[in-house]
C-alpha cells in the first residue's frame, strides 16, 4: 500500500474552507477484501461550526477506481474488486450501470426504509376494492355522512355546525374518519377503492413512526424493519385495508408517541405537535379514547421530572390542550348521556347496575384478556370470522419469540425513557378495549407497540449473528428479501384464498354483496326503468346505508328494502306485476317451500365467492286461495303459549304470545339487557296472576328506540271490567325504557298488549324488561 499526501499548505481564495485529500492504491490478491471507513471529526474550535462536512474519497484496487462524493455528514466509499485480467464486457457494463447510481444521496438502511414503505403501500393499494371481501356498513357510513356534510354547508344531519361527533345510526362516535373523507368525497366522489385508500394513507403513518422511533430514539441497526415487521401482522394487513376508524387511530397514535419521544429526547418544543397528535388520535375512535387519556397520564408520572424541568413549555401545552378539550366538552353539553348510552348499547358492564368491585374485577378479567399472548400469537374462535384472516393468528407465532426477546431488553432498560414509553403503550393498548368485550378491532392499537418490541428483538438476534460472524450488507439484503417476500405472500393469499376462507356469506358471517349486489341492481333498473326493484336487508347490517353509498343520489331507481317475509305473511299484490325480489338463497329456499305462490321466476343470480348462488332476482305470483291461508295463520299466532317465570321471587304462570328469540322470564329477571322477541305477532300480549293482590300506581317497559303502543289492563277480579291504562311512548339509546304514573289500583290479575307502531301486524315486537310500581 501507498500513501501520498498532496500539499496543503498553498494559499486559498478568500472565503474556501480548508480541505484534505488523501489518496491510497491497494494491492490484493483474488479472494482478498477490505474495509475503508473515514470518519471527519470537529478539530478545536470547530465544535460550533454548522455545515456539511465534504469529504472526497479515491480508492484504487488494481487499476479499478471509484470515487464517491458523499453526502452532508456521512461517507459511504463504494470499494470494487476484480483482478487484472484485461477487459471484462460485463464487468464493464455493471461498473456503468453502478456509476449511474453512485450519487444516490440516502444510506442503505434509508434506502431499504423507503423501500419498505413502497412495499407497504403496494401490499395495501393492490386489490384494495377486492379485499376484504366485504364492504361493511361502518365503512359506509364515514363517506356517507361527509357527503351529507358538504351538502348540508358543513352541519350535521342534526345541523350542528362543524359537529364533534356524528351520529353513527343510534350513537355518536364517529369524528375525524369523517371528516377525513371530506375531501376525496368531494374531489372523487363515492367509491369502495377511494373510502379505503383514504384509510390507508392515515394508517401508513404507523409504519412512518415505527421506523423513526427505532432509528432516532433506539438507534438500533435494522431500524427499517419495523415498517415491513408490521405490515405483516395479519390483524394490522386485514384491517388497514378497511375504512374502520381503529386503523386511522392506530396510525395517529404512533404518531403521537413519535412526537412525545422527540419532546423527550430531542427539544421541548414538539409537545406541542405530541398535544396535536394525541387529541387527533382522541378524537378518531371512541374506545381509543380511554387509550390516550391514560397514555398521557401514565406518562406525565413517568416523566415528571422532565416535565417540571421544561415547565415553561409545558404550561404552553397546557394551555393548547384546553383547546383541544373545548369541542369535546360541547358535544358533553349537548348531549350528556352519550357516553353512558354507548355503553349500554355495547351491553358494557359499567353499563350494568352491579358494584364498583364487581366492574372493576370484570375490567381485570378483559384486560388480563386482551393481554394474553395466546389470543394474539395463535388463532382464536373469540373473534368474528370477518375480523380474521382465515386460519391465521392475529401476529404470526413465529414473531413470538422475537417479542418475548424485545420485552425482556424493554425491561432490562425501564430506567431509560424511550424504554419505559415503549412499556406504557404496550400496557395500555387493550385498556380500551377492556371497557365492553375485547375485539381485535377495538383492540387493534396493540400492534403498534408489538412491532416495535417484535423488531428490537429481531434486531438483537441479527446483530448477535454478526457479531460472530462477518457478513458485511448481506445480512440486511437477507432479512429485507425475506419479510419483502412475506408481505407479497401475504397479499396473494388474501386476494386468492381470502375470499373462500369462510363459506357463511351472511349476516353472521362475511356479510358479502354490498357492491355486487347494487352494481347489478343498477344495472338492472337501467335496462327495466319501470320495474320496482325490492332488495332483501337480511344479508348485512345497514343495507339502507349500503344502498345511499353504491346508488347515486340523482340515480332514479325506484328501489326499497324489505325481506321475502313480507309477502310471506301478508297479502300484497303489487308484488305480482312489475315488482323484482332480490333475495338470498335461505330466502328463495323459504318461498319455494311455503306453497303460498304458484310461481317463482328466477331472472338471474349472483354468485358467492365459491361459485354458488348468492343472490336471486327473481318475480313471484301468489296462489289462487292465499288470503284464506294467511288468515289462518293470523288466527294462529293470535294463540298464546304458557311459561312459568320468576316473579317477584315467586314462581308464576305467564300466557304470552309465541317468541322465536329469548324466553319470557328475561322480562322480569331485572336484567336490562336481556331480551326476548315475539314471533311475528304485532301486538306482544302477556297475560297472568300476581302471586296476591297488589297496589299498583305505575308501569315501565324497556322496549328500544321503538314507538310502541302500551294497553295495560288490571283485574282485581278476573271476572269483574278492568281498569284500562293506555300510553304512548318512545325510548331512546340513552333510555330505552318507557315509564307510566297512573292512580293506584288494585290488581291481581294483568293483561298487557305492546304494539309495535313502526309495524304491521306481522312484526317482532323487543321487550326487554317489565316493572310494575
Amino acid at each position: 500500500m501507498s500513501n501520498e499526501k498532496p500539499d496543503n499548505d498553498a494559499p486559498k481564495p478568500e472565503g474556501e474552507q480548508d480541505s484534505t485529500s488523501e489518496s491510497y492504491t491497494f494491492d490484493l490478491t483474488p479472494g482478498q477484501r477490505i474495509r475503508l471507513t473515514i470518519e471527519a471529526l470537529p478539530g478545536k474550535g470547530d465544535i460550533e461550526k454548522q455545515g456539511a462536512i465534504s469529504t472526497q474519497v479515491t480508492v484504487q484496487i488494481n487499476s479499478q477506481v471509484s470515487i464517491q462524493q458523499t453526502a452532508e455528514g456521512e461517507t459511504q466509499p463504494q470499494i470494487s474488486t476484480s483482478e487484472n485480467k484485461g477487459p471484462n464486457p460485463l464487468q464493464q457494463r455493471w461498473e456503468q450501470i453502478r456509476s449511474r447510481f453512485s450519487s444516490w444521496p440516502y444510506s442503505l438502511p434509508q434506502t431499504l426504509f423507503f423501500a419498505g414503505i413502497a412495499i407497504y403501500l403496494l401490499t395495501r393499494l393492490i386489490g384494495l376494492s377486492g379485499y376484504p371481501i366485504y364492504f361493511f356498513t361502518d365503512e359506509a357510513i364515514q363517506t356517507n355522512l361527509a357527503s351529507d356534510f358538504l351538502e348540508n354547508n358543513f352541519r350535521s344531519r342534526e345541523d350542528e355546525f362543524f359537529p364533534t361527533y356524528f351520529q353513527n345510526v343510534t350513537y355518536y362516535n364517529l369524528s375525524v374518519s369523517v371528516y377525513a373523507q371530506v375531501l376525496p368525497t368531494l374531489f372523487l366522489g363515492k367509491s369502495v377503492f377511494v373510502n379505503r385508500a383514504v384509510s390507508v394513507l392515515v394508517g401508513l403513518l404507523a409504519p412512518i413512526s415505527i421506523g423513526l422511533i427505532l432509528r432516532n430514539h433506539f438507534k438500533i441497526r435494522y431500524w427499517w424493519a419495523g415498517v415491513l415487521i408490521i405490515a405483516l401482522i395479519p390483524a394490522w394487513f386485514l384491517h388497514s385495508r378497511t375504512a374502520f376508524e381503529t386503523s386511522m387511530f392506530v396510525g395517529i397514535y404512533a404518531a403521537f408517541i413519535y412526537y412525545y419521544l422527540r419532546y423527550r429526547q430531542e427539544d421541548p418544543k414538539h409537545l406541542y405537535a405530541a398535544l396535536a397528535l394525541g387529541s387527533l388520535a382522541y378524537y378518531t375512535y371512541s374506545p381509543g379514547r380511554f387509550v390516550v387519556v391514560l397514555t398521557g397520564f401514565l406518562l406525565l408520572l413517568s416523566d415528571l421530572r422532565y416535565h417540571w424541568e421544561n415547565r415553561p413549555v409545558g404550561l404552553r401545552g397546557l394551555g393548547l390542550l384546553v383547546l383541544f378539550v373545548l369541542p369535546q366538552l360541547r358535544f358533553m353539553q349537548a348531549h350528556p348521556d352519550a357516553t353512558f348510552g354507548q355503553l349500554r348499547l355495547l351491553a358494557s358492564y359499567w353499563a350494568f347496575d352491579i358494584p364498583l368491585l364487581e366492574k372493576l374485577g370484570l375490567y381485570a378479567q378483559e384486560y388480563v384478556f386482551g393481554m394474553n399472548p395466546g389470543y394474539w400469537f395463535f388463532r382464536n374462535s373469540h373473534d368474528l370470522t370477518r375480523h380474521q384472516m382465515g386460519n391465521l393468528a392475529h401476529i404470526l407465532p413465529i414473531m413470538l419469540p422475537f417479542a418475548i426477546v424485545g420485552l425482556i431488553i424493554a425491561l432490562r432498560h425501564i430506567r431509560q425513557p424511550i424504554y419505559r414509553v415503549l412499556l406504557i403503550t404496550w400496557l395500555v393498548a387493550p385498556s380500551g378495549a377492556a371497557l365492553a368485550d375485547i375485539g381485535i378491532t377495538r383492540a387493534l392499537v396493540y400492534v403498534f407497540p408489538a412491532s416495535l418490541l417484535i423488531t428490537l428483538g429481531l434486531n438483537a438476534l441479527l446483530v448477535w449473528l454478526e457479531k460472530r460472524r462477518e457478513m458485511g450488507n448481506a445480512v440486511q439484503y437477507a432479512v429485507f428479501a425475506l419479510l419483502a417476500v412475506g408481505n407479497f405472500s401475504l397479499l396473494a393469499t388474501a386476494l386468492t384464498n381470502g375470499p373462500t376462507w369462510e363459506s357463511n356469506y351472511g349476516l353472521g358471517g362475511m356479510q358479502y354483496g354490498g357492491r355486487q349486489v347494487y352494481a347489478a341492481v343498477q344495472e338492472y333498473a337501467e335496462q327495466n326503468p319501470d320495474m320496482r326493484i325490492v332488495i332483501s336487508p337480511i344479508w348485512a347490517n345497514g343495507t339502507d346505508i349500503l344502498g345511499n353509498f353504491f346508488i347515486p343520489q340523482d340515480a332514479s331507481i325506484a328501489y326499497s328494502l324489505a325481506s321475502i317475509d313480507s309477502y310471506l305473511n301478508s297479502y300484497r299484490p303489487e308484488v305480482e306485476e312489475d315488482t323484482l325480489l332480490v333475495m338470498t338463497p335461505e330466502e328463495y329456499d323459504k318461498a319455494s317451500n311455503s306453497g303460498k305462490f304458484s310461481d317463482i321466476e328466477v331472472e338471474q343470480t349472483l354468485p358467492y365467492p365459491d361459485g354458488k348462488n348468492g343472490f336471486y332476482f327473481m318475480r313471484v305470483q301468489y296462489v289462487d286461495d292465499i288470503e284464506a291461508i294467511l288468515e289462518a295463520e293470523r288466527l294462529d299466532r293470535q294463540e298464546l303459549v304458557e311459561s312459568e317465570v320468576n316473579f317477584q321471587d315467586e314462581a308464576v304462570l305467564v300466557k304470552h304470545s309465541l317468541l322465536d328469540m329469548g324466553n319470557a322470564g328475561l322480562w322480569f329477571d331485572e336484567d336490562e339487557f336481556s331480551v326476548a322477541r315475539t314471533l311475528e305477532a304485532n301486538p306482544l300480549v302477556m297475560e297472568f296472576f300476581l302471586p296476591q293482590t297488589q297496589e299498583i300506581s305505575g308501569i315501565t317497559v324497556i322496549t328500544g328506540s321503538s314507538l310502541v303502543d302500551v294497553n295495560l289492563l288490571l283485574f282485581e277480579d278476573p271476572e269483574g271490567d278492568p281498569v284500562v291504562i293506555n300510553f304512548e311512548g318512545r325510548g331512546d339509546v340513552q333510555d330505552p325504557s318507557v315509564t307510566h304514573d297512573f292512580e293506584t289500583t288494585s290488581a291481581n290479575f294483568v293483561r298487557l298488549e305492546i304494539r309495535d307502531l313502526t309495524q304491521g301486524e306481522i312484526g317482532n315486537v323487543h321487550l326487554w324488561e317489565v316493572e310494575f310500581k
